[in-house]
């Protein structure tokens, strides 16, 4: 069984997210993170634990990536959420349009 999460309505972190300092700055944590999960590298906060302890690399591993991600937004919206793909290299390669 492969996992798969979900993130339906995504171009809300692109708008209503924005609202005010404090949206703005959960929304680009969020998204910095779902970028770092997406591309299989370790969140900022586990790199400086990792600088520090030798020793900590040995509880994860890198290499695999047992999750899926399925991220929708409107396509009126793609052009706000490009901004976020450029630390996600990967979300290019595997995005697609659907037209009702």
């Amino acid at each position: 069984m492969l996992p798969l999460l979900i993130f339906d309505q995504f171009e809300e972190i692109f708008t209503l997210a924005q609202a005010d300092d404090r949206g703005r700055l959960r929304a680009r944590e969020f998204v910095e993170e779902l970028a770092d999960l997406v591309e299989n590298r370790p969140p900022l906060a586990l790199e400086r634990r990792l600088e520090h302890d030798d020793t900590a690399a040995d509880d994860f591993d890198f290499a695999r990536a047992d999750y899926r991600i399925l991220i929708a937004l409107r396509e009126d919206t793609s052009r706000t959420s490009r901004t976020s793909r450029a630390r996600c290299p990967r979300s290019r390669r595997t995005a697609c349009a659907w037209r009702a």
